[in-house]
């Protein structure tokens, strides 16, 4: 059988240098746009119109109706190609049967589509359109290639695309180029009335700022919408509205510091790859499609909470939110989305492999470079995705004679891998007799990297930059006991007592040698709160309950890591401190 595969680009050089939400949101979706556009004129060969925005419910359906012949992305449902969706929907690469173009030259198609697009930039530019289409046509990475494969194409055609995708090609500067002006003019070039529906706080269809975003939890104010307008609109949308805008709203006293800051969450599909290699015929056509359902309902499911979904594409997923709106904050939606996936059951497709999720999140003040804190939670889901860092340094241990298996042993026996049946078949091996103990290094050394590999990601990376400079870092298993029962508890604990909150925090600093000693011993370690915490404080029993949990958390912490104090308490301190953050539990300062 013969494909034609294609990937598109620039997207990540394009929107780096942004600096308003609207220019990512515009850049993303113009390449996704672009992509719809090849995928429109590949299925409707006499398609004449310039303008992929508005389909007929006809030609809908006529696409739809090639389903069969595309193996990426997953065309089956009409949703995708309706009117204002507000978001890319459409991947970087596409994957189709040759056959379906018959005897078209496909090179003339995607130049059809670069000149439409062209076209629509030079419009609202009031530019010359073919000095667009020369410059888009230097600009944009359109590459694709014709192959014949009989197994699976996604598995065999995708190393051939990142080859592609690593070819140097000019490539300007975006604030050097047309794209720029086009970009930053969104809420009024037009493009964007006929692509987004939603509206502002006035009711205008409009791509709201970040500090828009970020404080949509003071939304219903009274007061919100005349500071909006005395603010941003009487300035424009620039820094300086946005900074007299979040100037007003601190004198407010429901603002909290995390109205400062935004959320920026870059995630990505882990075991995607082994789940393709597992799966061949209408099974890939059936796993595409679960993840098509997935990104339509995902989107409503941001957009409830209060964010703004900037690309959704098979398991690839970037948006912007707000850290707390209505009751909820970023890790209740993070879990919502994560629910949402799993209850795709996966394993109708594979019972072998079973697809999760990793998430970067970035809080990040508001001032800082929209760009770098994009390419921050990007960074931080390749944390999200890495192999755990515990079974690695036992696999580096039994490749050293130095090291005791005993010692390997002891990192198995953690808690957290207390109820994996694998780690439970090579802590038998250590002590099975049969074997020499150089088998039982090159054998247990060989499972734990295997188990490690197949057990990637399903992790949640975040870093929060604070404005003063001061940044925590924490990387939580989503399956782990550290997120599911000690994070939640004590954000879930949290008393409002800012006076109270520091002194806890002074006093784990100030027992930080005592806590070296008895970290793993539970007993001692609640000795130690009750004579350490053992005075006169106003609400004792909500207070204590905290403390519970803190000691919990640190106990758990100092066995997880093996007794290291400096890693542990690192730990606890940076889920107390994010969890403080999210609480709004923090001095705000200017």
């Amino acid at each position: 059988m013969k494909y034609i595969a294609i990937t598109i680009g620039p997207i990540y050089q394009t929107f780096r240098n942004a600096r308003q939400t609207r220019e990512v949101w515009a850049a993303s979706f113009l390449f996704s746009y672009l992509a719809k556009g090849i995928i429109v004129r590949t299925c409707l060969s006499d398609f004449t119109k310039a303008d992929y925005s508005n389909l007929t419910e006809e030609e809908k359906k006529k696409i739809v109706s090639t389903k069969d012949a595309f193996i990426l992305p997953n065309i089956s449902d009409l949703r995708l190609f309706e009117s204002k969706s507000g978001i890319g929907l459409f991947p970087d690469r596409i994957i189709f049967k040759s056959e379906l173009i018959k005897d078209r030259d496909f090179q003339n198609i995607v130049d059809a589509v670069i000149e439409d697009i062209a076209n629509e930039i030079a419009s609202a530019n009031k530019s010359d359109n073919k000095v667009l289409f020369s410059f888009l046509k230097k600009y944009l990475r359109i590459d694709w290639d014709e192959f014949e494969e009989e197994g699976n194409p996604i598995l065999k055609i995708s190393p051939y695309l990142d080859s592609l995708e690593l070819t140097p090609q000019f490539v300007s500067e975006i604030d050097k180029n047309p794209l720029s002006e086009f970009l930053l003019s969104i809420n009024i070039n037009g493009f964007l009335s006929r692509n987004y529906d939603e509206k502002d706080t006035n009711g205008q269809v409009r791509f709201e700022s970040l500090v828009e975003i970020s404080t949509r939890e003071l939304r219903p104010n009274s007061s919100y919408k005349r500071i909006l307008n005395s603010t941003i609109w009487d300035e424009g949308e620039n820094d300086k509205g946005d900074n007299k805008f979040i100037d007003k709203l601190t004198e407010k006293e429901d603002f909290k510091n995390y109205h400062k800051y935004i959320c920026i969450v870059s995630a990505d599909g882990d075991k995607i790859g082994k789940t393709l290699e597992k799966i061949t015929g209408e099974k890939v056509f059936q796993f595409s499609e679960k993840l098509l359902k997935w990104g339509l309902s995902v989107k409503d499911t941001i957009r409830k909470y209060g964010g703004v979904p900037i690309y959704i594409g098979g398991d690839d997923l970037l948006f912007f939110a707000p850290v707390c709106n209505n009751g909820q904050n970023i890790f209740d939606l993070i879990d919502s989305i994560d629910k949402e996936f799993i209850g795709q059951n996966w394993h109708e497709i594979s019972s072998e492999v079973s697809p999760s999720l990793s998430f970067g999140l970035s809080l990040t003040y508001y001032k800082f470079p929209l760009g770098e804190a994009i390419e921050e939670a990007g960074k931080l889901l390749y944390i999200a995705k890495a192999l755990d860092k515990t079974l690695e340094k036992a696999s580096e241990m039994l490749s050293r004679d130095k090291y005791q298996l005993t010692e390997v042993e002891q990192i198995l026996k953690l808690p957290k891998y207390k109820e994996i049946r694998e780690i439970r078949t090579i802590i038998e091996l250590l002590a099975d007799n049969k074997y020499t103990e150089n088998e039982k290094r090159v054998k247990a050394k060989e499972l734990i990297e295997s188990y490690n590999k197949k057990n990637t990601g399903n992790a949640i990376a975040l870093k929060l930059l604070k404005h003063s400079g001061t940044e925590f870092e924490l990387v939580l298993k989503k399956s782990d006991l550290l997120y599911q029962s000690h994070f939640k508890d004590i954000l879930a604990k949290m008393v409002d007592d800012k006076s109270f909150l520091n002194s806890v925090g002074y006093k784990l600093r100030d027992n930080h040698e005592l806590i070296k000693i008895i970290g793993h011993e539970s007993i001692l370690l609640k000795n130690l709160f009750h004579n350490v915490f053992d005075e006169k404080i106003e609400n004792r029993q909500a207070k204590d309950l905290y403390l519970e949990k803190v000691r919990l958390l640190v106990n758990y912490s100092y066995t997880q890591q093996n007794k290291d104090i400096d890693q542990a308490m690192k730990e606890v301190f940076s889920i107390i401190r994010t969890s403080k953050f999210i609480k709004g539990l923090e001095e705000v300062k200017n």
